[in-house]
């Protein structure tokens, strides 16, 4: 969700929710399941520095499995800052692939990339039909 709180051309505040669910096969939806919702801001200051801040939602009576004595939202929020660590140079280098040019890019697909390719190329045409079926008229019953 883009947020435009007049920062400027291409500087907006984005606001990101991820819902995370997780159960043993066919428990969804029951007192089994586990998850939480992580919701973060990111705050433009310049073109390469954002202020991020962070909410997670947990259910209360959930307990961490790594440590049961400690809430699951707790447990959440104690590690979430090493995750951000970890990943911290991975967002710089995408940061600098903002500079480069995508004039001329093309995609260089390897051997391992087979499967994908090919469900993405089942997708499209999958999209294409329903378009089509959808343009279609309707018959009366």
């Amino acid at each position: 969700m883009d947020l435009d709180w007049g920062r400027g051309q291409g500087q907006k505040q984005r606001f990101t929710r991820v819902g995370i669910r997780n159960a043993p096969p066919g428990e969804l939806g029951n007192d089994k399941e586990r998850g939480y919702v992580l919701m973060h801001t990111h705050t433009p200051v310049d073109e390469r520095n954002h202020f991020w801040r962070w909410v997670v939602n947990c259910k209360k009576d959930h307990m961490s499995d790594g440590d049961p004595k400690m809430s699951a939202a707790k447990r959440v929020a104690s590690r979430f800052p090493n995750v951000v660590d970890e990943d911290h140079w991975v967002l710089e280098l995408q940061q600098q692939m903002f500079e480069i040019p995508d004039e001329g890019y093309s995609e260089l697909f390897l051997k391992s990339d087979k499967a994908l390719r090919r469900a993405r190329q089942i997708f499209l045409q999958m999209l294409r039909e329903e378009q089509t079926e959808a343009k279609q008229p309707q018959a009366a019953e």
